[in-house]
């Protein structure tokens, strides 16, 4: 923005929604992610389409095959490349620019009676057109195409060549939180590496080749799937959370620090 422009100084500006193939963008739409580029995807609850809006405020619609049943709206991130990365109740999908949808691994949700079964540490790395993952918490797309999921297993990674492995399990052993927190949002730092999120303990933690390292502490990541060494500014969100207010959130105002860096 221009010097003087009022957006220098945080304020907030409406964007106003289209109609895009005859049918009108709703205002109740989902901010799936956020691309480097200022490109902003939207989700307005058709499982065929994502609705796209450029830096220049140019609307496209881009097809996709979206399964929802258990999701409010698809995780969501967008890989170096430029592709859009969604996860949705079936699959991991890339979109292509050219509008190609591949599927990386398929997902699923277990249920009450069926419960989960355990992980098969000792074979991985596996193909992951041979499996499925157990409901992903988070996702984020490393800057070598890496996809990586968080869910009840710890934290996951699909290489580019397809193959599954486990990057961390659980909570890493020394950060002082309960061993049976979860990872939940994920991102990618300015320098390329993975941010990892733990609700219970309010930590948002690097992953390192020790196990994992705090950056910062009583607060998690604000938004999940972004890409800081992607982005002008190299910059990440953080919600700063006061201390001993477990899972303080945006439904509790009160509780709520400050946005920092």
């Amino acid at each position: 923005a221009a010097a003087g422009d009022p957006r220098r100084r945080g304020a907030l500006e409406p964007i106003a929604l289209p109609t895009l193939d005859s049918a009108r963008v709703g205002s109740d739409a989902s901010l799936l992610t956020t691309a480097p580029d200022g490109t902003i995807y939207l989700w307005d609850h058709d499982p065929e389409r994502v609705v796209a809006r450029d830096p220049a405020g140019q609307w496209r619609v881009l097809p996709v095959e979206l399964v929802l049943t258990w999701r409010y709206a698809p995780l969501a991130a967008v890989g170096a490349e430029g592709a859009l990365y969604l996860c949705d109740d079936d699959a991991i999908q890339r979109l292509d620019a050219d509008g190609t949808l591949t599927r990386i691994v398929g997902v699923y949700t277990p249920t009450a009676g069926e419960g989960q079964p355990p992980l098969p540490r000792d074979q991985m790395p596996l193909q992951a057109s041979s499996m499925r993952l157990p409901y992903p918490f988070g996702m984020a797309v490393g800057n070598d195409g890496t996809v990586y999921v968080s869910n009840r297993d710890g934290v996951l990674a699909v290489d580019n060549v397809g193959r599954v492995s486990l990057v961390m399990g659980f909570a890493p052993r020394d950060v002082a939180t309960a061993s049976d927190d979860l990872p939940g949002t994920l991102g990618i730092d300015a320098d390329g590496g993975l941010l990892v999120s733990y609700y219970v303990a309010q930590l948002v933690v690097k992953v390192a080749d020790s196990g994992g390292t705090v950056l910062v502490r009583d607060a998690y990541l604000a938004g999940n799937g972004l890409n800081a060494s992607q982005s002008p500014g190299r910059d990440l969100l953080v919600l700063v959370l006061p201390p001993d207010n477990h899972l303080a959130g945006p439904n509790d105002p009160p509780q709520l620090g400050g946005f920092g860096r």
